[in-house]
């Protein structure tokens, strides 16, 4: 957000992107897996996130208020979204897998407690994440109340190369931390013809005592 004020790159609503994210979710989990394209669409969404910031501390960008940095910065802040957006749609499907492998395992339903702690973890994250955000901003000395345009452009400067780095570095640990998830197409079926012949047992006995 600081970027996109202070950087000059101010930007309108987006257009619609559902229909985007949900062909490219399609045919990456096709191609590829859900798991392998979930890490493609997060690694290429940072990569496209972070581009911008780079070019400008090489210098690199057109200057504040032109049309070409605003078409720029669109474009890759456009398709970071459209890619992260996508990122997070394969993970609710793959939250649904883990929901079915642990019926599985356990023999008990747990969607409940499995995306209750889900939503826990992400406000819990979202939270450590604005603390940081504010220490970082501290750090680099950022200004109070201050207003796009008029804030030292060393200051940006500093701010730049703190955020790039830990971004990147946080960002790309959590990704990898999705690596450990294990449930591959065959499983995944394996699963459902469990679940229904489990199914199947338990209605057995409910159609002989009618």
């Amino acid at each position: 957000m600081y970027f996109r004020l202070f950087r000059g790159t101010r930007q309108k609503a987006e257009p619609d992107q559902m229909a985007k994210d949900v062909l490219i979710v399609r045919l990456g989990r096709q191609r590829f897996g859900k798991k392998p394209a979930m890490l493609g669409v997060f690694f290429a969404s940072l990569f496209a996130s972070t581009v911008p910031i780079v070019m400008r501390l090489l210098g690199l960008l057109p200057p504040n208020g032109t049309g070409a940095l605003f078409a720029i910065v669109f474009v890759f802040y456009f398709i970071a979204a459209v890619l992260g957006l996508s990122g997070f749609i394969i993970v609710t499907s793959m939250m649904a897998d883990v929901v079915e492998d642990a019926a599985v395992t356990t023999g008990q339903r747990s969607e409940g407690l499995l995306f209750a702690a889900n939503g826990l973890i992400s406000k819990c994250v979202t939270g450590v994440g604005t603390f940081l955000s504010g220490l970082i901003l501290g750090w680099v000395s950022f200004p109070q109340h201050a207003t796009p345009g008029h804030v030292d452009p060393a200051i940006l400067y500093h701010l730049g190369m703190v955020f790039v780095p830990i971004v990147t570095i946080f960002s790309a640990i959590s990704i990898a931390v999705l690596m450990f998830y294990s449930i591959d197409r065959s499983t995944h079926q394996r699963n459902l013809e469990q679940l229904e012949s489990a199914d199947e047992s338990d209605s057995q006995p409910t159609k002989r005592a009618v």
